[in-house]
């Protein structure tokens, strides 16, 4: 219980990210970890034409990129024009148009110049299934040299999330280390910011920090109490306004709640204080 409300103190985005790498394991309990190329031009724009696996000229595909040459890995279709892009790539001529922001730019197809905004450039996955069908058709080697070949969406999730050879950053906090995700299975079981838990009072720490229980099993406690502190004061101002609604006109319903809560925070603050203090009695 001590470690379950001590993570509740976390920054939010911690704890976002380790739900999120707590939920994708492998079979062996690693993270699955997305690669550091996801949301760079690397992963956003085509698919190198020369990964395309065909038995015609790479070049008489019909849905290679006008802009970047490739396969579009998020294809759009401008609906005045029928043109067909990189989502990416049609995204830097709208930001070339100058204007602050690409919801309401307004550019020139780059193929016949008529004017389209970003509301007419249309996923072809929900324009047209017929044409994404045929476009999914298509063949593709791994962009990182394995022997993995699948369709554009099949390999979308392959080097993002699959591909060992694809590049992944550890998630531990404050380590920067950059490898393969081969690699990155050797770095996290010898990681010095890899979490660990005090076999003594159960609560995380860092694998390079020098951890002392009791002045950690403390510290948990000033955090609790600040937020025990906040939240009554947040309930005696909400009840110190008779006519106050809380969650629309439902606002009974609303105080009851908040009341109930405050009756079970106090009663688990109460109940880790005398956990708490045994531990220390018991490492003194």
């Amino acid at each position: 219980m001590a470690y379950s409300l001590f993570r509740s103190a976390l920054p939010r985005l911690q704890q976002f990210q380790y739900e999120e790498r707590r939920e994708k394991t492998k079979p062996n309990g690693k993270p699955i970890l997305c690669s550091t190329q996801c949301g760079t031009a690397e992963l956003e724009c085509g698919f190198p034409a020369e990964n395309i696996i065909s038995t015609t000229p790479v070049e008489d595909c019909p849905f290679l990129c006008p802009i970047c040459k490739g396969l579009p890995r998020y294809p759009v279709e401008i609906k005045n024009c029928g043109h067909l892009f990189c989502r990416c790539c049609i995204h830097q001529v709208l930001r070339s148009s100058g204007a602050y922001d690409v919801t309401v730019a307004i550019a020139e197809c780059p193929i016949c110049k008529k004017l389209f905004s970003h509301k007419d450039s249309i996923d072809i996955s929900s324009s047209s299934r017929c044409l994404y069908n045929l476009y999914n058709s298509t063949d593709l080697r791994c962009t990182y040299g394995c022997s993995h070949t699948s369709s554009p969406s099949g390999m979308l999730e392959h080097e993002s999330w699959e591909c060992e050879r694809r590049p992944v950053r550890c998630p531990n906090s404050g380590c920067k280390h950059q490898a393969t995700d081969t690699d990155m299975e050797k770095h996290l079981d010898q990681c010095p910011n890899r979490r660990l838990y005090c076999p003594q009072c159960r609560l995380p720490k860092r694998a390079s920090d020098k951890h002392n229980c009791v002045s950690a099993l403390r510290a948990t406690i000033d955090l609790l109490v600040g937020d025990r502190i906040a939240t009554e004061l947040f309930v005696e101002n909400l009840f110190g306004e008779p006519n106050a609604t809380f969650f629309g006109s439902e606002g009974d319903i609303g105080t009851q709640r908040l009341e109930r809560e405050e009756q079970s925070l106090t009663h688990n603050h109460q109940l880790l204080e005398e956990t708490v203090d045994g531990e220390i009695n018991s490492l003194d």
